[in-house]
């Protein structure tokens, strides 16, 4: 779980996460809730478990990079 801010959207698309807007709603009915949510959404394709590792973000963000000559 982590916190809800709007400009994250497409970061966390796709991730088995979480994303909490009011802490004092979260319960075991919220986090029951939740869980099948993720369920769900894993079942149905629409979780990237590549997302869930470093090798995905490490190319995420190397990619624009060219090697340098020495």
């Amino acid at each position: 779980m982590i916190d809800y801010f709007e400009e994250h959207d497409d970061l966390f698309d796709g991730l088995p996460v979480v994303r909490v807007r009011d802490w004092s709603a979260v319960t075991p009915e919220f986090l029951d809730a939740e869980w099948e949510r993720l369920q769900v959404e894993s079942r149905a394709g629409r979780v990237d478990w590549r997302k869930v590792y470093l090798p995905y973000w490490f190319a995420r963000y190397t990619e624009h990079m060219t090697p340098s000559v020495a």
